[in-house]
C-alpha cells in the first residue's frame, strides 16, 4: 500500500458530536469537521444518519462548532456557525426546518423538554435601544474591557405553534450559562455557569444552579453547589439527581486541587454530592446513562495510554471493564425505549482511522457496527504503527510511559533517527489513537521516517492523582528529566541511533567539481547565524556569530584561514547583506541591544564597523524612554560543574540595585538563546517586564546555542 502523503493527513475528517434520537428510531445524528482549503475555513457538516441502510440526510453545512445540537422528540435543535443568535429546527417528521432567531445576543446555551413544546436559551442580557446608544455615545471608539460583564438572560420558547413561537424571560443572572439541562418530567432547570469575561477570577462564578419551572411566579435561581471547582457535563440522572464531571480544574472537597477527570451525582433532595468510580487510578473522560440509568452508567476511563469502556450499576457497586478493542473510546452516547438499548461511540487506534461505531448490547463493544465511512482513505494506506514504551526516572525510580510510533515497515526496528513529540499539557497525555491536524501530526512524522516519542511525563492524566500532581512546584525541571531518561533508554536499547547529534548553527561550502562539503569556521565554538560574501567572495565571507550572549561580525579569507572578529559595538548583528561594484563595497546589517533598539545600518568597510550610518529611525521612540540595563550573568550548576550563563535585565534606575523581585523568562528552544538584543513583542516581552519592575532572568540552560 503507498504511504500517506500530506495533503491526504491534513483532509482527515473529525467527527465533533454524536446524537442519537431519544425513541429508539435506528437514527443517529452526526457532526463532522471539514477543511476546506480553497475558502481557508473549517465547515461542520450536521448528517442525519439510519442505522438500518446507512443512509444519510444533510441538514446543514454550517453547524455550530461550539455547542452541539439537541434532540427531543420530532425535533432537532441546533445552532449555525454563521449566525449564533439564531436556533434553527429540524422536524424529522416534516422534513424541514425552521430558523427562530431568539435574541440581539449570541446564544450561549440551550436545551428541549421532553414533555412540552418548549426550547430553553441563555444569552447575554440585551440593552435596550436607548441604553445601547448611549453607551456608544460615552465610550465612542474606546472598547471598555469589562463591557462582557453583562450576565444572562435565561428564556423559555414556546413550540406549540412553530411559525408564532413566543418568549418569555425566566431569568435574569450576573453570570455566564455554559449547560443547561431540562429534566425528564419538565419540572426543573438546571444550569452551570462561568465568569462573563470567560476567565478565572473567582471560583464562585463557577457553580450550579436550579430553577423550579413549576412555580411560575417565582423562577428565582437556587444554588446547588459550593466549592472549589468548575462542574462540565451536565446530564440528569432522574428526576431527583444529575450527573457532572470535574476534569483538572479544582475539587469538590476542600481546598482548590487539580486531579484527573472524575464523575460526581448530586442528589436535589438531599442536596449530597457523592463520586462514581472512586476507586478507579485513571480519568474519566466521559459517560452516559445505561438502559435510561436502570443499569447504572457507562463509563470512558483512561488508565495508561488507552480509554476503555467501564460500567457502574450504582455508587456503591464495583466498576467493570468490558470486553473491546485496544485504543480509545470517545463521545459515547445511548438510548433506551422499547426495551431495546443502542450504544453508539468514536473508536480510534494507532493504526485505524476513527469512526462512529454501534451496537445493541454493551457486552458485544467487539461485534460494533461501523456506521461512518469517513475516514476510508486511511485504510488504504500504509501506516505507521505504534506501541506503549516504559522506562524509570532514575533520580526518584518513578515509571514513566509514553507511545513509541515507528515508520511504515519499520516497527521495533533499531538505529532510527529520534522525534520526541511533547503533549502541551501538562494535564493531558497522549494515547493509543488516530487524530491527524497540526497539533496531533505524530503520524505523518513517522511516516516520513521518525521514531516517535511522545511522553506522558508528571502531570499527564492517566496514571493517578499524585502523578498528576507530581508536575506542581517542579514544571519544569521533573518533566523534562521523565522525558530526557525516556530518551536514555532508548539509546541503550538501540533504538535509536545514539551517535546522531543535534549541532549549532554551522557553515559549509560544496564543490561541484569533486561533489566534496567543507566546514567553514570549523574552530568557532559558538553558533553560525548568517553570512555573506566579502567583496563577491574575493575577501572571502562576512559570518554572523553567536558566542555566549552577543550576536558579532566575523570574516573568513578562505576554508583554510582562521576567523577573525571585528571590532563592532556590543550587541547582535543580524540580516547581514552585501554587495560590491566597481571596487566599492556596501554592507547593511540590523543592530540592537539591550538599550539600543532595532534599526538599518551601513558601512563601506568591513573594519570600520563602529561609523556605521543608520538608515532607518522606526524605534526611534524607543531611545526617548528610560529603558531597562542588562549584563550577561553566570553560575555553576553545583551537580555537575558546568557553567551556566543568562542575561539579567534591571528595572530602570536600578541596575545592580539589591533585593528585587525576580521573574525568570525560559526561551523555549531547547536550541536558541537570550542574549544582548532588543525585541519587543509577546515571545520576547522581558524589557516590558523589567520595566514594570522586575529583575528579569533569562537562562541560556543546556540545550541553548551560543555555548
Amino acid at each position: 500500500m503507498p504511504k500517506l502523503t500530506l495533503d491526504e493527513f491534513f483532509n482527515y475528517t473529525d467527527f465533533t458530536s454524536l446524537t442519537l434520537a431519544p425513541d429508539n428510531s435506528q437514527s443517529i445524528l452526526i457532526q463532522t469537521r471539514h477543511r476546506i482549503w480553497n475558502n481557508n475555513i473549517s465547515e461542520y457538516h450536521l448528517h442525519l444518519y439510519s442505522l438500518d441502510d446507512k443512509s444519510k440526510i444533510l441538514l446543514t453545512r454550517h453547524a455550530s462548532s461550539l455547542l452541539r445540537p439537541r434532540w427531543q422528540g420530532e425535533w432537532i435543535a441546533y445552532l449555525s456557525g454563521n449566525q449564533s443568535n439564531t436556533i434553527y429546527l429540524y422536524s424529522t417528521r416534516m422534513k424541514q426546518t425552521f430558523p427562530l432567531p431568539l435574541s440581539n445576543e449570541s446564544i450561549h446555551a440551550f436545551t428541549l423538554s421532553n414533555i412540552n413544546t418548549s426550547l430553553y436559551f441563555a444569552a447575554r442580557t440585551s440593552w435596550t435601544n436607548e441604553a445601547d446608544k448611549a453607551y456608544k455615545n460615552e465610550w465612542n471608539d474606546i472598547i471598555e474591557y469589562r463591557d462582557k460583564e453583562r450576565g444572562d438572560t435565561i428564556y423559555r420558547v414556546n413550540l406549540e405553534d412553530i411559525n408564532q413561537f413566543q418568549i418569555e424571560i425566566l431569568a435574569n443572572i450576573s453570570l455566564r450559562v455554559v449547560e443547561l439541562i431540562c429534566s425528564s418530567d419538565g419540572k426543573r432547570l438546571v444550569y452551570s455557569t462561568e465568569s462573563t469575561l470567560q476567565h478565572i477570577e473567582s471560583m464562585d462564578d463557577y457553580e450550579i444552579y436550579s430553577i423550579d419551572l413549576t412555580d411560575r411566579s417565582s423562577t428565582i435561581p437556587r444554588r446547588l453547589t459550593n466549592n472549589q471547582a468548575i462542574e462540565r457535563n451536565l446530564k440528569w440522572f432522574n428526576n431527583d439527581s444529575f450527573l457532572f464531571t470535574v476534569t483538572g480544574e479544582g475539587s469538590i472537597d476542600g481546598e482548590y486541587r487539580d486531579t484527573q477527570g472524575r464523575l460526581y451525582s448530586f442528589d436535589l433532595l438531599t442536596g449530597n454530592i457523592h463520586r462514581w468510580a472512586n476507586q478507579f487510578k485513571g480519568s474519566i473522560r466521559a459517560y452516559d446513562l445505561l438502559e435510561n440509568g436502570r443499569q447504572g452508567l457507562i463509563i470512558l476511563g483512561q488508565l495508561n495510554t488507552e480509554i476503555q469502556v467501564y460500567t457502574q450499576q450504582s455508587i456503591s457497586s464495583p466498576l467493570v471493564k468490558k470486553i473491546g478493542w485496544n485504543g480509545t473510546y470517545e463521545s459515547i452516547v445511548t438510548t433506551y425505549a422499547d426495551n431495546k438499548s443502542i450504544i453508539a461511540f468514536l473508536h480510534s487506534s494507532f493504526d485505524t482511522p476513527q469512526e462512529v461505531y454501534f451496537v445493541d448490547n454493551i457486552d458485544q463493544l467487539t461485534l460494533a457496527q461501523s456506521i461512518t465511512y469517513e475516514n476510508k482513505l486511511f485504510k488504504e494506506r500504509n501506516l505507521p504503527k505504534g506501541t506503549s514504551y516504559r522506562w524509570l526516572n532514575k533520580d526518584d525510580g518513578t515509571e514513566i510511559e509514553g507511545i513509541l510510533l515507528y515508520p511504515p515497515d519499520k516497527f521495533q526496528q533499531k538505529n532510527l533517527p529520534l522525534l520526541v513529540l511533547i503533549h502541551g499539557g501538562p494535564y493531558h497525555a497522549d494515547l493509543n489513537v488516530f487524530y491527524a491536524d497540526w497539533y496531533f501530526c505524530a503520524i505523518m512524522m513517522a511516516t516520513e521516517g521518525w521514531l516517535v516519542l511522545q511522553p506522558n511525563y508528571r502531570g499527564s492524566s492517566g496514571y493517578g492523582d499524585d502523578f498528576l500532581y507530581g508536575v506542581r512546584l517542579k514544571m519544569v525541571s521533573r518533566p523534562g528529566k521523565d522525558i530526557l531518561f525516556g530518551v536514555d533508554a532508548l539509546i541503550r536499547d538501540g533504538s535509536i541511533d545514539g551517535e546522531y547529534r543535534d549541532t549549532q548553527g554551522r557553515l559549509y561550502s560544496f564543490d561541484l567539481l569533486t561533489g566534496n562539503i567543507h566546514r567553514w569556521a570549523n574552530q568557532f565554538k559558538g553558533s553560525i547565524r548568517a553570512y555573506d560574501l566579502l567583496e563577491n567572495g574575493r575577501q572571502g565571507l562576512i559570518i554572523l556569530g553567536q558566542l555566549n550572549t552577543e550576536i558579532q561580525v566575523y570574516a573568513q579569507q578562505s576554508i583554510s584561514s582562521p576567523l577573525a572578529k571585528k571590532i563592532g559595538w556590543n550587541g547582535t548583528y543580524e540580516s547581514i547583506i552585501t554587495t560590491y561594484a566597481d571596487n566599492k563595497s556596501i554592507i547593511a546589517f540590523l543592530h540592537s541591544s539591550f538599550d539600543a533598539p532595532q534599526e538599518v545600518y551601513f558601512v563601506d568597510n568591513i573594519d570600520q564597523l563602529t561609523l556605521a550610518q543608520s538608515i532607518t529611525y522606526e524605534n526611534k521612540l524607543f531611545k526617548e524612554r528610560n529603558l531597562p540595563k542588562g549584563t550577561s550573568y553566570r553560575w555553576l550548576n553545583k551537580d555537575d560543574g558546568t557553567e551556566i550563563e543568562g542575561i539579567l535585565l534591571y528595572p530602570p534606575d536600578k541596575f545592580q540595585e539589591k533585593n528585587l523581585p525576580l521573574l525568570v523568562l525560559i526561551h523555549g528552544g531547547p536550541y536558541v538563546g537570550d542574549w544582548n538584543v532588543f525585541y519587543a513583542d509577546w515571545d520576547f516581552c522581558a524589557i516590558m517586564m523589567a520595566t514594570e519592575g522586575w529583575l528579569v532572568l533569562q537562562p541560556n540552560y543546556r540545550g541553548s546555542s551560543g555555548n
